[in-house]
């Protein structure tokens, strides 16, 4: 679990690495390695970590060279076409040479869409300026790993080539950033810190009844510790099992409401993301 990483950029307490500024690429107006565009692939279950990344890395970007917000695209659902993402990777930005291109779920869109994607990827029309991310929660295969499962996907394969990101990974480097499902110890701290900075105070026996109800969710998880939170207040009392109990049914009730909402609304994605 050390190839693990967190969102604050150091060391932290449960072992996860995150070193490396993607950014020192453009120093002195240089490119990537190889004047090739910097390619970065999010994968994992865990995805309340990598969108906390991705949101990082694009925050970073945003305010270190975009301020306008004119050179930061995202591509998901509806507006991940081919057209789309050539024209967002291959275009000069504006008012800078560079571009921020993330791309959401492509591993599971048409085969053919895909060969596209690597062709683009392989090819020379991307500048150097440009980082172009993929976000997926789905596990990247390892093709290094003994009875790996093969995959159907083009471009899952061709990104699961891509380094693993660990102190080796030179700045502007492309690399793969995994996010495996937390369980145990490496929860259980994912949890604390999620608590601390929540400014919650969790017993033992709550904290492991808390991850009992959701399950191990750690998006219901950070929902149910802001409820507990406003509900404390100034208190510096530890929120004990009766408490958390109460709020992760609280939170429970509020998703239920809104998907029946989604439903009646006809809002199908929506619907879909609430079960």
């Amino acid at each position: 679990h050390d190839r693990q990483y967190n969102d604050i950029g150091h060391l932290g307490r449960w072992g996860r690495w995150d070193g490396m500024n993607p950014y020192m690429i453009y120093r002195n107006g240089a490119g990537c390695q190889d004047d090739q565009a910097m390619i970065i692939a999010l994968t994992g279950p865990d995805t309340f970590h990598s969108r906390r990344e991705l949101a990082r890395l694009k925050q970073g970007f945003i305010s270190k060279y975009d301020p306008s917000g004119l050179n930061t695209v995202t591509l998901r659902d509806d507006t991940l076409t081919y057209e789309a993402l050539q024209s967002a990777a291959t275009a000069q930005g504006l008012l800078s040479p560079r571009r921020f291109v993330a791309v959401e779920r492509a591993t599971t869109a048409g085969k053919d869409f895909q060969q596209q994607i690597v062709a683009l990827l392989e090819g020379e029309r991307i500048p150097s300026e440009h980082i172009v991310i993929f976000w997926d929660e789905t596990p990247a295969a390892d093709p290094r790993r003994r009875g790996a499962a093969p995959t159907s996907s083009p471009l899952a394969t061709w990104l699961s080539k891509l380094p693993l990101k660990t102190r080796a990974v030179k700045p502007g480097q492309n690399y793969r950033q995994d996010f495996p499902q937390l369980n145990g110890r490496l929860l259980e701290h994912a949890v604390t810190e999620l608590a601390d900075a929540a400014k919650v105070r969790l017993t033992p026996t709550a904290l492991t009844e808390l991850i009992a109800y959701t399950q191990g969710n750690l998006w219901q998880i950070s929902n149910v510790l802001k409820i507990l939170s406003h509900a404390a207040g100034t208190s510096t009392s530890d929120s004990d099992v009766a408490r958390v109990r109460e709020y992760v049914h609280a939170e429970a009730d509020a998703d239920m409401f809104q998907l029946m909402d989604a439903g009646s609304m006809r809002q199908v994605k929506k619907a879909l993301a609430l079960l």
